[in-house]
C-alpha cells in the first residue's frame, strides 16, 4: 500500500486499518452488511468515498486524480485516523494488566485465591 496512491477495496476493517495507517484515500465498492459502519467511518472522516456503481467509481478515481489538493486533503484525513502503533498499545495494556494482578504470597493475601 505505501507504493500506492488510492486504495479500492470492499469496506472491510483489516484493509481500512492498512489504508489509514499508510494515509491512502479510499474508495470503497462494496461491503457486508456488518461492515456498514466502517464506510460511515470513511466517508464522515473526510477519508473517502463509497461507490457502488462502477461507472460512480470510474468518476471518483478520474476526479480525485485531476484533483491533487482533494486527494492530498483525504490522504491527511486517512493518515490521522491511523493508529500505526495500536497492537503494540494494546499489547502493553495486557501485560499491565496482567502485572497488577499477579499473585500474592503475604499474610495480606487470601490463600485459597492467591490475590489480595
Amino acid at each position: 500500500m505505501r507504493a500506492s496512491d488510492i486504495i479500492v477495496t470492499k469496506g472491510g476493517p483489516g484493509s481500512i486499518a492498512e489504508a489509514v495507517i499508510s494515509g491512502l484515500p479510499i474508495l470503497i465498492s462494496g461491503f457486508l452488511p456488518h461492515e456498514e459502519g466502517n464506510v460511515s467511518f470513511v466517508v464522515e472522516g473526510g477519508m473517502g468515498s463509497y461507490c457502488k456503481d462502477p461507472e460512480a467509481l470510474r468518476r471518483h478515481l478520474s476526479l480525485w486524480l485531476s484533483s491533487p489538493i482533494e486527494l492530498a486533503d483525504m490522504a491527511r484525513a486517512s493518515h490521522r485516523a491511523g493508529r500505526p502503533r495500536a497492537s503494540l498499545d494494546i499489547a502493553r495494556d495486557i501485560l499491565d494488566i496482567l502485572e497488577s494482578h499477579t499473585a500474592c504470597s503475604g499474610p495480606e493475601c487470601d490463600t485459597e485465591a492467591g490475590r489480595p
